[in-house]
């Protein structure tokens, strides 16, 4: 994984490689997350008011204080998974205010 400012490239099992876009990182009771969403996505939306998927990893600190390895997040953390969602309502509305 590399990452260029808010860009990081993803590896595919294949070795495939897919450039994301960092949304926003946060840290909750001593974990990293980030949220990401894929830049070919975003050029093939019409609008701003389409949807997009946001894909949500655990990541591990580099020495920096970058985003190092990613970490999937099991299916069955639901708490988890509602804490990522009411985080990104958060951000998504905090983006809506900041804008009008």
């Amino acid at each position: 994984m590399k990452k260029e400012e808010n860009y990081i490239t993803l590896l595919g099992e294949d070795n495939s490689e897919e450039l994301a876009e960092v949304l926003f990182t946060f840290e909750n009771h001593g974990e990293n997350y980030v949220l990401l969403t894929l830049v070919e996505q975003l050029k093939e939306m019409d609008s701003l008011d389409d949807e997009y998927n946001i894909i949500a990893y655990k990541y591990e600190e580099t020495e920096n204080g970058g985003i190092g390895n990613l970490i999937e997040i099991g299916d069955k953390d639901q708490g988890e998974w509602d804490m990522i969602e009411e985080m990104l309502t958060t951000f998504e509305e905090t983006k809506f205010e900041e804008g009008k």
